[in-house]
């Protein structure tokens, strides 16, 4: 009984979204300083010349919230180019995102 109560609770951890890997934000500032900075102001607080918010600005946002980067970046719309980032270097961009606060 104390294996299934265990698997459960193994299981069920696994399947949280506090189960994720946590995101690196020196790696996701790499990333993004890599992929991001032609059209997104990486720690300045004006939107640049083609209206892509800065960094900071989305951070500062309350309406962005992880939950909802992360699922931008799974699909961008707009303009933003189809990237095809890794689960990983989502956590990245989004612990970067987030340490702008």
């Amino acid at each position: 009984m104390i294996r299934v109560v265990l698997l459960f609770s193994l299981f069920t951890m696994l399947l949280s979204p506090s189960a994720r890997a946590a995101g690196d934000a020196v790696f996701g500032k790499d990333l993004a300083t890599t992929w991001c900075s032609a059209c997104h102001q990486m720690e300045g607080g004006r939107t640049t010349a083609d209206g892509a918010p800065p960094f900071a600005a989305l951070a500062r946002n309350p309406k962005v919230t992880p939950d909802r980067l992360r699922g931008f970046l799974v699909k961008p719309h707009g303009e933003m180019p189809e990237l095809n980032l890794t689960r990983q270097e989502i956590e990245n961009l989004v612990a970067y995102i987030e340490s702008l606060k």
